[in-house]
């Protein structure tokens, strides 16, 4: 009996699943041209795009940080920010913060299919599924259109992974030009990432990996340490930029702010044990679970900011008079469901 090789259904339940996803998914980004814009979107569009307006020199957006915070970002850095300055003049309308946010989201989601197409067919539909899925949770699609420099950076991780995985698809030794080609994208997409963020410095390690397996064969190892080697060195330019970037010191309360969500300064200020600690808390997803679970322990979304200016007298009235509140609002709303939790009513 001749052995017959079992070919998966083109459109079986799963596959159709997947692309029910899909459309469901683009929907909804769609559905997020109408959400507002965030402040800072605005934010993050200065501080990129400022500096080539301002005679190249990048200002920090606190007059109370002092004049030290105003410097000159790296040559690598600059096609981004002519780019970004580009955009800012052409493309004024805060709209337009909008419309790039969701149309760097649907980029991405296109790459995001195409990069599933290493996984084995058989599991290819389940991944598409169980991804998409995962990007619709919740609010999450409408943070996705955010028009901060996140999105830049998730396609250039992706596309970094793309370049990776394509090369240890073959069995063959890659080509050395075209191995000389693929360790100057690796370049070129991890100079973007370090142009748009601090947290670029934090992710670095994707870039340097994809840098390593972006050829196959002993002779491309030339073009890949130099790609590694590139890729280190203006990532020690870009950590010591984001953290004066961020750096206030004339305001010691904003420094100390600052310091507890940048990366860049504590690695900056020899702290690699602070940093990767920062690191390990930003990647465990259960930090994010208990913040939007509910729970006794009532906390304010400003909790970040500085406490200046009230006195501990007042901050308990003030305290007290809103659990006051809250309490009498979630008392009035759930009474009127009479499916409401016992424990509510």
């Amino acid at each position: 009996m001749a052995f017959q090789r079992h070919v998966p259904a083109r459109y079986d339940s799963v596959s159709i699943a997947a692309v029910t996803v899909l459309a469901m998914l683009v929907v909804t980004l769609l559905a997020g041209l109408l959400v507002p814009i965030y402040s800072d979107e605005i934010t993050w569009r200065m501080m990129i795009a400022r500096g080539a307006l301002d005679g190249g020199v990048d200002r920090a957006l606190s007059d109370q940080c002092g004049r030290e915070t105003a410097l000159v970002a790296p040559f690598f850095m600059q096609p981004v920010r002519h780019l970004s300055v580009w955009i800012a003049v052409n493309f004024p309308d805060p709209r337009a913060v909008r419309i790039s946010g969701v149309a760097l989201t649907l980029v991405w989601v296109a790459i995001f299919w195409r990069l599933t197409r290493f996984l084995d067919a058989d599991l290819r539909a389940a991944g598409r599924t169980i991804g998409l899925s995962l990007l619709g949770l919740g609010v999450l699609p409408f943070l996705l259109v955010w028009g901060r420099p996140e999105r830049p950076l998730l396609i250039v991780y992706t596309l970094l992974l793309f370049v990776a995985l394509k090369a240890r698809t073959g069995r063959d030794p890659t080509p050395r030009l075209q191995a000389v080609w693929w360790a100057l994208v690796t370049i070129a997409l991890g100079l973007i990432a370090l142009s748009y963020h601090p947290k670029s410095i934090a992710f670095a390690p994707i870039a340097l990996v994809a840098a390593a397996l972006s050829s196959r064969g002993r002779s491309t190892r030339p073009a890949r340490i130099v790609a590694v080697v590139v890729l280190l060195l203006c990532t020690q330019v870009a950590s010591r930029y984001w953290a004066q970037r961020f750096a206030c010191p004339a305001d010691a309360g904003l420094t100390a702010m600052l310091a507890r969500e940048n990366i860049a300064s504590k690695i900056d200020r020899q702290a690699p044990l602070a940093s990767a600690q920062v690191l390990a808390q930003s990647v465990v997803p259960w930090r994010y679970v208990k913040l939007a679970a509910p729970s006794a322990d009532f906390s304010y979304m400003s909790d970040w900011l500085p406490t200046v200016g009230f006195s501990p007298a007042l901050n308990v009235v003030w305290r007290t008079a809103s659990r006051i509140l809250v309490a009498l609002w979630k008392k009035k709303s759930l009474s009127r469901d009479g499916c409401a939790p016992r424990a509510f009513r």
